[in-house]
This record gives structure tokens, C-alpha cells and sequence, in this order.
């Protein structure tokens, strides 16, 4: 992605060149627009250039380096009043949407994976992109010292999203087979969805990708709690997410999709969260406990960085879901199609499953 995709009323525009010019928000607000994003009007260019506060606005945006068009004929959702639905029909998932109308906003925020704002959110919106850094970063590192209290510390820094890929190869695989299961999971799989999904209304695509070795289907005694040798599957994993996800979630809001690597070379090493909007990355794994509940993680820091940071938009992004798609979805698809679950559901926004 080599821009953001902004939707924006003038008013939001005049909202932000009315902001102190020598004040890092301002800077930030405008590097996001003029350098990193490509702005779209929500209004048509007839209508646009007939705005009474339109000379004003194109004086400004000549002074630097934006990229701006109006509405097409099929970005009629958009247009005033714009569908409360929007997630469903604007392409790219990682867009921003700034409108005049904030009632509007404010009735269909909680309802939508995008990031939406009012007149007067334009700070909110960069600030959360930002990670509250005072000057322009997109990222930030936790470390993960005496001041870490686990998932809960990801909480106020979790933007917005509609898909969610989480890839952790040991997610539900204890570190040490003496731990209890059951209590290994209360202590950091729930807690850890229960940290992103928080507050979360809108509907949601979820990709977890694991790993089990296919070589331990040989070894009764070495069998997976979540391996049935009769059918020789994994469903009873996907289904244990699925029920999970149902009761503290709602089953008609999100869609599951679950892929277990046969072999640790078809598996990707490193541990993350994907959104459409940021990426959260745990080299050290994303499970903090042991099965009493006693911080093990022996990792240094998080890392976290948002679709604000033009190296990880046009680089490691790319990167990473290319990875995704080719070493662990169509190889493992190609090789053992029954190690992924929830085919059913199609595609999701970031990977192709069918």
C-alpha cells in the first residue's frame, strides 16, 4: 500500500489548517495527509468546488506534496449521508474516514472496523495512529519489565479493526507438557482475545495460524490434546476457538478461520497480531504465563507500529502477508488441506483460504 486511503470533508481540512502551525499535531496531521495518504473528497467535484470555504482549502493544499480526488460514481456510500455500514463497502480495509457529519459518526463508530471522525477527531484518530507519541513515530516499543502487567498493558493502544490475524505457533501449546491445559489457557489465550476484542461491536475476520508437528500423529503417546487420531484431525481446536469466540463475542459477528502447520519450516517464526491498521509484534511469544499464572515470557519488548509508519505500510506488510500466504496457507493447503478450518467461510480480507 503506498498511500492511505483518507476519505475527508473540507471541513475536517479546514478544521486542521486552523491548528497552531508550529505545534507537533499539526505537523503530524499534516505529514499523515500530505505525505503518507492520498485524500478523497466526499463530495463530488462540482459540489466540492462550490463549497464556499473551497479557495480557501485549495490555497493550502498547493503548498505541499497531497494527493487529492474527488468522489467517483462508485464510492456513492460515501456521499452524504454516508451508509452507517461502511466497513462492508469500502475496499480497503486500512482507510480513514474524517466527516463534518459527527452525529453520524458518533451513531455508527462502534459498529464499523475503520477508523471514523467527527469534526474535531482528526487529533483523536492521528493520536491513536501514533501510539500518543508527542512527535510523529507510528510505533511503539512496551518493554516488558517490572512496569508489564500482561495483556491488559495492549489495551489503550489497539486501534479499530475488521480483520485480525494472530500468528503464534505455541498459542495453545504449553511450553512444558506438565502444565494444566485448561488453566494454562484462562491464564493467556482468553485473556489475550478478550484484551483485542474489547469494546469491539462490528463484525470481524479472525486467521490463527499454529503449529503442531505431524510427526507426533505417529506416537500415540505423543498426540496432541487437540488431535483425534479416529478422524485424524484437528477440529476439536477450531472448535474449542469457535465456542470460546461465540460466547464472549457473539457467533454472527465474526468469521474463523484456523491453520495448523504440519512442519516448524512451514510456519512463520516470529509472533504478531496483524489489522488492517497496525501490527503488533512478540518475538518472544504471545503467551506471558505458565499455568499458575506466573510471568515466564523471556522477551525484552513489544513492538507495535501502525499503517502510519511508511516502512512497515510499503515494506514490511507486504512482507509479511505474502509470507503468510505463500509459505503457510497454500503450502499447508496444497499439502494438507485438512490442517485448515474454516474453508466454509470463503476468504478473508487479508488471505485467500479457497
Amino acid at each position: 500500500m503506498d498511500r492511505i486511503p483518507v476519505y475527508i470533508d473540507i471541513e475536517n481540512l479546514a478544521e486542521i489548517f486552523s491548528l497552531d502551525r508550529d505545534s507537533d499535531i499539526f505537523y503530524g496531521l499534516k505529514k499523515l495527509l500530505s505525505v503518507e495518504s492520498i485524500l478523497t473528497f466526499l463530495d463530488y467535484e462540482n459540489d466540492l468546488i462550490s463549497h464556499p470555504l473551497y479557495p480557501h482549502i485549495s490555497k493550502e493544499l498547493v503548498k505541499s506534496n497531497y494527493i487529492t480526488k474527488c468522489l467517483d460514481k462508485t464510492e456513492h456510500y460515501l456521499h452524504h449521508p454516508f451508509k452507517t455500514n461502511l466497513q462492508h463497502h469500502i475496499p480497503n480495509k486500512s482507510s480513514i474516514v474524517f466527516s463534518h457529519d459527527t452525529d453520524r459518526v458518533n451513531s455508527c463508530v462502534e459498529s464499523n472496523g475503520i477508523l471514523l471522525g467527527g469534526i474535531g477527531h482528526e487529533q483523536i484518530i492521528y493520536n491513536r495512529l501514533n501510539y500518543f507519541r508527542e512527535t510523529y513515530k507510528a510505533f511503539r516499543i512496551l518493554p516488558m519489565d517490572d512496569r508489564f502487567n500482561g495483556y491488559k498493558d495492549l489495551e489503550p493502544y489497539i486501534l479499530p479493526f475488521t480483520e485480525l490475524i494472530i500468528n503464534e505457533p505455541y498459542l495453545f501449546v504449553p511450553e512444558q507438557r506438565n502444565y494444566n491445559l485448561d488453566k494454562y489457557l484462562d491464564h493467556n489465550f482468553k485473556p489475550l482475545m478478550r484484551s483485542l476484542l474489547r469494546g469491539v461491536q462490528n463484525k470481524i475476520n479472525i486467521s490463527i495460524l499454529v503449529f503442531e508437528n505431524i510427526e507426533n500423529e505417529k506416537d500415540p503417546s505423543s498426540f496432541s490434546h487437540w488431535y483425534d487420531y479416529k478422524s485424524k484431525s484437528y477440529e476439536k481446536l477450531y472448535n474449542y476457538i469457535n465456542e470460546f469466540l461465540k460466547k464472549e463475542f457473539g457467533g454472527a459477528r465474526f468469521k474463523l478461520w484456523l491453520v495448523v502447520s504440519p512442519y516448524l519450516r512451514k510456519a512463520r517464526h516470529d509472533r504478531f497480531i496483524l489489522t488492517n491498521y497496525q501490527f503488533i509484534n512478540a518475538n518472544a511469544g504471545l503467551t506471558f504465563y505458565d499455568d499458575n499464572g506466573s510471568f515466564i515470557n523471556r522477551g525484552e519488548a513489544i513492538e507495535m507500529y501502525s499503517i502510519m509508519d511508511d516502512n512497515y505500510r510499503k515494506e514490511l506488510l507486504p512482507s509479511v502477508l505474502k509470507n503468510l500466504q505463500e509459505k503457510v496457507v497454500d503450502n499447508v493447503k496444497l499439502t494438507h488441506t485438512m490442517r485448515i478450518f474454516g474453508i466454509g467461510n470463503g476468504n478473508s480480507y487479508f488471505l485467500k483460504f479457497i
